[in-house]
């Protein structure tokens, strides 16, 4: 007797077709955030545009709950290949020699828009550079987060976490693939409406017991293991296909709803406290639903291969690290050098000449062999000793930072 096949033999073009949904979500997001009243960002510019509040608020609870599911299932077809050594080596030098290039030298610039917008930038940026690595001092005492003092993530928070929670997994992988585990786990994700309700536990007891940053990371985490731990199961894309279509009206509800109460019950302060709990739990499910809703109705109507999509997953890891720092300092010398244009103008072209440079910095690192590494894209067209070599070179140039991240 066969012994019936639990996991996920092949590929699965979804999760292709997901990944780019997700980066474009941010790619946008993080554009249009910069002129929303109210939302705190690196750079702002001043509006009254209420109506961008609930275009925003379409994507802004579950954005990156998404990207961590992906993460997530990705991250499980990936060890399910290699030796623990190998995943160790390679996704650690994937992720964090970007993270250093990112922080040394994409990042920067967010940081001089954004001290400079708070009046506490008075140098041009070639000195605003030198301060910055060589002569700290009290210039960016309001400004001092980071892996290093002053040396800020920024949008690359999520590859710093990312590398930390697959370290975890990487530990833990072993132990969850043992053949009771994975039975039991088996049997889970075929209960979709079970799982789902576990995550809505999770997830009120993040939003009620956490504040600031450890929010996102609890809730990245959340969704990174579910993608985890049941992304390879057979049973788990079998339940979400089949849930699809009712997966597809809750998420209209949901939006729905949370549009209503934005704008009826968070926009009113005299609103009563049982409307505010209420509403708090409208978000709180749209966070739950929305990650698992979209990846069941492209699995169900868009799971087949798509060849430009196979094409620019390669690029979406680059674009996920200049994307930020591109609209920052677009509508920043946006406003510095054409203070003449109207707000609709300034929103119109900034966001054309932001997605253009994208577009461009994208042609370029795609084209550089060289710059490959640098944004976390393999090298191609050589042997498994030269990579797993490269790897380690990376390695240890991370190796610093990534004594500072762990401790």
């Amino acid at each position: 007797m066969t012994t019936p096949q639990i996991y996920v033999q092949s590929r699965i073009p979804a999760i292709d077709s997901l990944r780019v949904f997700a980066i474009l979500v941010l790619v946008f997001y993080h554009h249009f955030i910069v002129y929303v009243p109210e939302w705190e960002f690196h750079y702002k510019i001043e509006t009254n545009w209420v109506w961008l509040q609930h275009i925003m608020i379409l994507t802004s609870p579950w954005r990156m709950g998404l990207l961590w599911l992906i993460s997530g299932i990705a991250l499980s077809f990936m060890l399910a290949k290699m030796t623990t050594v190998q995943a160790l080596v390679k996704r650690s030098s994937q992720l964090l020699f970007p993270l250093l290039v990112g922080v040394l030298f994409i990042v920067p610039p967010q940081l001089y828009v954004e001290m400079t917008q708070a009046g506490e930038m008075p140098l041009n940026y070639p000195d605003f550079v030198y301060a910055l690595f060589f002569e700290q001092g009290t210039l960016f005492t309001h400004f001092t987060a980071g892996i290093w003092p002053s040396i800020d993530v920024n949008h690359l928070w999520y590859l710093r976490s990312l590398w930390q929670f697959t370290l975890l997994a990487i530990v833990l992988f072993p132990i969850v693939t043992t053949s009771r585990i994975a039975a039991l786990l088996n049997t889970l994700s075929g209960k979709t409406l079970y799982l789902l309700g576990l995550i809505f536990l999770l997830v009120l007891a993040i939003h009620y017991t956490q504040t600031g940053n450890h929010i996102r990371e609890y809730y990245g985490c959340v969704w990174f293991f579910t993608g985890l731990l049941f992304g390879r199961f057979h049973s788990f894309w079998h339940q979400v296909k089949h849930y699809a279509k009712p997966l597809a009206v809750l998420v209209l509800i949901s939006q729905i709803s949370l549009q209503l109460a934005y704008a009826f019950v968070w926009k009113d302060e005299n609103t009563p406290e049982f409307l505010r709990v209420f509403a708090e739990m409208l978000y709180i499910f749209n966070r739950t639903i929305m990650p698992i809703a979209i990846l069941a109705i492209v699995y169900k109507w868009f799971n087949h291969r798509n060849v430009e999509i196979e094409r620019f997953n390669v690029l979406v890891f680059p674009l996920y690290i200049v994307h930020q720092t591109i609209s920052v300092v677009v509508t920043f010398l946006l406003s510095l050098y054409a203070p003449s244009l109207t707000l609709i103008q300034h929103f119109v072209l900034s966001t054309f000449i932001a997605l253009s440079l994208c577009a461009c910095a994208l042609s370029v690192i795609n084209t550089l062999t060289l710059l490959h590494p640098m944004f976390g894209i393999s090298i191609t067209g050589h042997s498994d000793e030269f990579n797993q070599k490269l790897s380690i070179v990376l390695l240890c140039f991370s190796a610093p930072m990534a004594f500072e991240i762990l401790f």
